[in-house]
């Protein structure tokens, strides 16, 4: 599997990313296991999870991580893996009620470090912002993480454009290394953002892009394969809502027409042409991708060589602007 390294870090990451957000609940432990060992095993290294991923089943919470932590002392394979953890995010119940304050980062930040069984954490986000505070005093309690060794990089997860240009200007103020990459919505299909269920999650757009190209801020795509929206259509699936309405629309009608005619005349399939359209971005992006069955890593893994190309890649812009 190709690698690619993080801009102003020395990190080397795999070209896609695994995902985990249902790992210890839809997806049991051995499953779990099955996939982390897959993914090793076919050279990839870089794994994501967040310290609320499965806190949406009743019961245990923080299972993504624990799983996470159970496979990495059985396997003994710490020093293969790139691990990046999110914190600060909502209460479930109370999802307008920040958690990005520092007494609750550090918090988060500490839990994560004992379920995962690790010392110190590669890359680690806020998941949520809070605009009620300066950056400057979020980023503070981030760059003593780093100070303490507890994590090596740091970044944002769904924080608008504002708030990332306000972060740069306090890390530039006060001597902070700042946020090297920002986990954010992105795929190759358009979302009906008014269809969105949760209003904090944040998309990249253009202007995003434009100042990721200009700082040399890195990129994650979550829902990067818009939870299988074209494969399954091109494969003659029913699409569950919420999906279909989230994704429904004149940009993504004409994604599918092309994405047929390259699977059927130059057998590049959905999922590689989703990949690699965000690979081939001229920011440094990795893909999160989650699985809930090892046929579907394996997929991923066969496709993740794909490239499209100069002329693919402006087709594919012109049809997503519809």
């Amino acid at each position: 599997m190709k690698k690619t390294r993080l801009q102003q870090s020395d990190l080397e990451v795999s070209c896609f990313c695994l995902g985990t957000a249902e790992m210890g609940a839809s997806v049991a432990k051995a499953e779990a296991f099955r996939q982390f060992d897959r993914f090793l095993e076919a050279g990839g290294n870089f794994i994501d999870t967040a310290h609320v991923y499965n806190d949406w089943v009743p019961g245990e919470t923080a299972r993504s991580e624990k799983v996470i932590g159970q496979w990495l002392k059985a396997s003994q394979k710490r020093n293969e893996v790139i691990l990046s953890t999110k914190g600060g995010h909502p209460r479930l119940e109370t999802m307008e009620i920040s958690r990005a304050v520092p007494e609750e980062i550090k918090k988060d930040l500490e839990e994560s470090l004992a379920y995962l069984g690790v010392d110190t954490i590669d890359l680690y986000f806020l998941h949520r912002d809070n605009i009620s505070l300066p950056a400057e005093e979020l980023l503070a309690v981030l760059e003593q993480a780093k100070r303490e060794g507890k994590i090596r990089y740091y970044g944002c997860s769904n924080w608008k454009l504002d708030r990332i240009r306000e972060a740069e200007e306090a890390a530039k103020k006060n001597g902070f290394s700042g946020f090297i990459c920002n986990q954010v919505m992105w795929s190759l299909a358009v979302v009906n953002e008014e269809q969105l269920t949760d209003p904090t999650l944040v998309q990249m757009d253009e202007k995003t892009v434009e100042y990721q190209k200009k700082t040399g801020m890195n990129a994650m795509a979550y829902t990067s394969l818009a939870k299988g929206y074209f494969s399954k259509k091109i494969a003659g699936k029913a699409i569950r809502e919420p999906n279909a309405s989230l994704y429904k629309n004149k940009a993504n009608d004409g994604l599918e027409v092309y994405l047929r005619r390259l699977e059927r005349e130059e057998g590049i399939s959905p999922m590689a042409a989703s990949m690699a359209y965000l690979m081939e971005q001229d920011v440094v992006t990795v893909p999160i991708i989650s699985f809930s069955s090892m046929g579907q890593l394996e997929e991923a893994i066969q496709a993740s060589g794909t490239t499209l190309g100069k002329a693919r890649m402006e087709t594919l812009e012109v049809l997503r602007r519809g």
